[in-house]
């Protein structure tokens, strides 16, 4: 064998890191910014008390989802598109929320 070959049967036995952790860490920040982040889940005020906040609260509750894509696109195993799928769907959630705050806005006081 020449030594070409053995460097590449060498790299073939050390197995890929498995990022699932890293994916999970990601997507319980991603979460865990949202839930604390908004105001309204901690502390409802009333919609006209927070009219200048919405677009903040709204571009909070789009985190989740948007990072719930990224990881879908970047995940490579079995593992990482289970943790990226259920984020995911949890953070349906925020959408629906951010579709709640809009809605209660261009309802009025």
């Amino acid at each position: 064998m020449t030594k070409s070959d053995t460097t590449r049967s060498q790299q073939q036995q050390h197995p890929t890191r498995d990022r699932s952790v890293l994916f999970l860490v990601g997507a319980a920040a991603a979460h865990a910014f949202a839930f604390i982040g908004c105001p309204s889940i901690v502390v409802p005020p009333r919609i006209s008390e927070q009219v200048n906040t919405v677009a903040l609260a709204v571009a909070i509750c789009i985190l989740p989802p948007g990072s719930s894509i990224y990881l879908l696109f970047r995940s490579r195993t079995l593992a990482e598109r289970v943790i990226a799928w259920v984020s995911f769907i949890v953070s349906l959630f925020w959408l629906l929320l951010a579709y709640s705050f809009v809605q209660q806005l261009l309802k009025g006081p």
